[in-house]
Order: structure tokens, then C-alpha cells, then sequence
């Protein structure tokens, strides 16, 4: 039996005779493109290229906040004058036609290449076909949630920014080399952003990619296209609640300032048999604090507890601007993983691009996950610094009283970053990740072993379907 080299295995044709097969393939050739996919389709994303490229060039700087001195104090002037602060640009109208204009490109595609198979009665025969098809469109559909998304939430992203700019104002403890460590943060997350999705955009649109899966390009440029989107998404929530670790990063420092120097590497337990002990059980116990600076400690605590509502306030406006999005994309980052898992499973060959869109996942996905992960650290390392100063200090008791109400409204308030309530974003996401792909691991692990046995008895291998020169399979 002879294999065509020119018909992808996952597709059967309907059997004929040798020549009319023939026939066939060389009429569909020209009537498709080097992705499998007729001619109107190449071209209708072709146009949608420098689209795609400037939409990437605006997801450069998806927030300005005026953070130079000079900018501040305009920002107060027009503050004190009672006009506007023209000073957040967090997405351009533009960017949500350049999305419309695309997805419409993508439909219109989609409308073609589902004719084209069917002129040809090209029909699946792969469950793996059929769930790629399924990631494919899913990831179109997702993308344009998102966008729905962002229009709608667009006020709580501004006042998440706002508040931000305004805790800054208020703290000014934002050293140069603090500034300069975030600056660059930010500067390796876009451009880690906008080298693989422009990159891998116009790859999938002007060079052909090898793969088997020839005729489901469609998908891969539906992913191409919509997939630059969702990062902007995921890299402004990144940049933003990296934002919101240093503010309480700051708020840490000042505690620390205030309550002095605390032992380090104490664990819960010996700071709980600490806290029951008296004073004389209590080595460490350190003096008093003197009685003007337990005074101006107890304003600082007042302002750091008013400081800490700001942040859990902030944090609700970033969850309501980028939560709906940040659930989308860890959906579809998940379906893409098990898909690629099945596909993986069923030994089926994939090339560079099914590896760069699961690097790309999981880059991106990190970013996200770091940030939030920072947010939940600073948040538990201020209850551990109240803790700590309650135990070493010897403090008044309206002091005490102050610091046990802001670790209750440590408690009550919490600052920690989620997808819609459904899931934390930090490492803990991880672990859930880990455990749904494993359980479905261990599911479809049997079912190779199954299919292989049941061919092996009948003294066959389970191998896909392949199309012969003469038009039997």
C-alpha cells in the first residue's frame, strides 16, 4: 500500500478510481493556498496583518500613568484647581475596532474553509481533529469575550490605576532603585509579549507551516490572530498588580521602621508560645518605646491601616477589570494543554508550532501568576511583621489595641488577587493545573493501551487512516 505524501492522514476521501483521485488533488492544490485553505482566506488574513502588528504596538504601553516628578505635581496643580487628570491612557478605542475588524476576517475565513471541505467531502475521521477544530474556534470565541469583557470593564481598570497613582502620591517611598527594578520588570514582560505574538502572528501568516494537520491551519491562524489580544490583557493585569506588591512592599517597610528590628526565621508556633508567655518567659522582649514615638507610631499605624483599606479597594477594582479575562484565558490555556496532551497520547506528529504555543502559554501564564503571587506574599509578610512587633515589643496598650485591629482587618480584608472568585491567581493555580492535566493523564493513558491490545490480538497495529493512490484507505 502506497501512502500519498500529499494528502493529510487525518482526512478520508470518499473511495473512487486512481485518476480521478488524482484529479482531485491537483484541482484542490490550486484552489488552495500553502495553509490548506483557498485563496480568498490567505488574503483576507494577509490584510489583517498590520493589524495584528499594530495592535501589538499598542499593547506597548497599555498604561501611562504620569510617574515622573514633574507629572505629579501637574497632577496635583489640576487636582487643587478642580480639573481633570488626563493622565492614564489604559486602552485605545482603536485597538477594540482593530479586534472587530479581525474576528470578522476570521468568520468570514472560517465560512470558506468549511466550504471548501465540503465541496471536496473531506471528512473527519479523529477525535483529535475534532478537538483541535474545538481549540481552535474556542480560542476565536474567547477572544472575542474577552473584548466584551474589556469594554465593559474599562471604568475599574482606570480607577485601579488612579488609586494606585494616588497611594504613590501619598507614600512617596518609591526609592530610584525600587522604580528602576519595576521599570524593568515591565520592560522584559512587554517584551516578552510583543516578540512571540507578533512574531508567531506573522509567521503563521506569511510562511507556510509544515504539519499534518494541513487543512486545520485555519485554527492556528484563528489562534495566531486573537492571541496577541488575550496577552495584552494578561500583561496589563501583570503590570498592574505588580504595582500593587510594591505599594505593599512599602507599607511592610514602614512597619518595619516603626516597630524596629524583629528576629528573623521564627516560626508560628514558637511566636504562639511566645505570645501566651508573660514578659519575663519572653527573652527577646525588647524595651519600650519611648512615649513621642509611640505617639507618631500610633498615627503611622492609623495611616498604614487606611493605606491598607486603599490596597484591598484596588485590588477589587483589578479583579472587576481583568477577572472576567483572566478566567477566559485560564480556561483556554487549559483546554489548549489537555488537547495538546490527547494529541501527544494518541502519537499523532506535531512540528515547532504545537511547542511554541505551549512555551507561550506557559511564559505568559507565569507573569500572571508571579504578580499575583507577590500581591499574597506582601499581604501575609504585613501580619507576620504586626505578629512579630506585638510579640518583641513592650507597647502601650492603645497601641496594641491599634495593631490588633489592623491584623483583624488583615483578616476581614484581604488582599489577594482571583479570576471571577473561582480560582487565585498565584502559585496555587499551579497546583490545581497540575492535578486536573494528571487525573486526565491517568484516564487517557488507557485507552492507547486498550485500542493497541485489542489490534495486537487480531494480529495488527492500531495505525491512523491514510489515503492510497488509488482511492482506498
Amino acid at each position: 500500500m502506497v501512502v500519498s505524501k500529499e494528502t493529510p492522514v487525518f482526512f478520508v476521501r470518499p473511495a473512487s478510481s486512481a485518476t480521478s483521485t488524482i484529479e482531485q488533488d491537483k484541482e484542490l492544490k490550486q484552489r488552495m493556498g500553502a495553509f490548506g485553505v483557498i485563496d480568498a482566506s490567505p488574503s483576507m488574513l494577509r490584510i489583517a496583518t498590520p493589524l495584528i502588528v499594530v495592535s501589538a504596538l499598542l499593547g506597548l504601553a497599555p498604561v501611562q500613568p504620569a510617574s515622573t516628578s514633574s507629572a505629579v505635581a501637574d497632577a496635583k496643580t489640576d487636582r487643587i484647581a478642580g480639573r481633570a487628570r488626563p493622565h492614564v491612557l489604559v486602552r485605545s478605542v482603536w485597538l477594540e475596532v482593530y479586534s472587530i475588524v479581525i474576528l470578522g476576517l476570521i468568520t468570514v475565513s472560517s465560512y470558506f474553509v468549511f466550504k471548501a471541505s465540503g465541496d471536496e467531502s473531506l471528512k473527519l475521521n479523529s477525535l483529535a481533529n475534532v478537538l483541535t477544530y474545538a481549540s481552535g474556534l474556542l480560542t476565536a470565541s474567547v477572544s472575542v469575550l474577552v473584548q466584551v469583557a474589556t469594554l465593559w470593564t474599562t471604568k475599574s481598570a482606570i480607577d485601579s490605576v488612579e488609586g494606585l497613582l494616588d497611594c504613590e502620591e501619598e507614600t512617596q517611598t518609591m526609592t530610584p532603585a525600587r522604580v528602576r527594578t519595576a521599570r524593568i520588570w515591565v520592560a522584559v514582560q512587554l517584551l516578552l509579549w510583543a516578540t512571540v505574538s507578533v512574531v508567531f502572528a506573522v509567521h503563521h501568516v506569511f510562511f507556510e507551516v509544515p504539519s499534518q494537520l494541513t487543512q486545520l491551519s485555519f485554527c492556528y491562524r484563528a489562534y495566531s490572530v486573537s492571541r496577541p489580544f488575550m496577552h495584552m490583557s494578561c500583561m496589563q493585569f501583570a503590570n498592574q498588580a505588580h504595582a500593587l506588591s510594591l505599594q505593599l512592599t512599602s507599607i511592610n517597610d514602614r512597619l518595619l521602621t516603626m516597630l524596629g528590628p524583629v528576629s528573623a526565621g521564627l516560626t508560628p508556633r514558637t511566636l504562639e508560645m511566645w505570645s501566651r508567655l508573660g514578659d519575663a518567659a519572653n527573652p527577646l522582649r525588647q524595651p519600650p518605646l519611648h512615649p513621642d514615638v509611640e505617639a507618631a507610631a500610633l498615627e503611622t499605624t492609623r495611616e498604614l491601616r487606611l493605606l491598607h483599606h486603599k490596597m484591598h479597594v484596588i485590588a477589587g477594582y483589578l479583579q472587576s477589570a481583568y477577572g472576567p479575562q483572566m478566567l477566559l484565558v485560564l480556561l483556554s490555556t487549559l483546554l489548549d494543554y489537555t488537547t495538546m496532551l490527547f494529541i501527544l497520547l494518541a502519537r499523532i506528529e506535531i512540528d515547532a508550532v504545537g511547542l511554541i504555543i505551549g512555551t507561550t502559554h506557559v511564559l505568559v501564564m507565569y507573569l500572571v501568576l508571579t504578580s499575583g503571587n507577590m500581591v499574597r506574599q506582601e499581604a501575609q509578610r504585613m501580619g507576620e511583621i504586626l505578629q512579630r512587633g506585638l510579640v518583641h515589643r513592650r507597647l502601650s496598650e492603645r497601641l496594641v489595641e491599634e495593631l490588633q485591629d489592623f491584623s483583624l482587618q488583615l483578616v476581614r480584608l484581604p488582599t489577594r488577587l482571583s479570576a471571577c472568585g473561582l480560582m487565585y491567581l498565584d502559585y496555587s493555580m499551579i497546583q490545581g493545573a497540575v492535578g486536573t492535566v494528571t487525573t486526565y493523564l491517568v484516564i487517557m493513558l488507557q485507552f492507547p493501551n486498550n485500542t493497541g491490545g485489542a489490534a495486537k490480538a487480531n494480529g495488527t497495529e492500531s495505525t491512523p487512516t491514510y489515503t492510497t493512490e488509488g482511492g482506498r484507505t
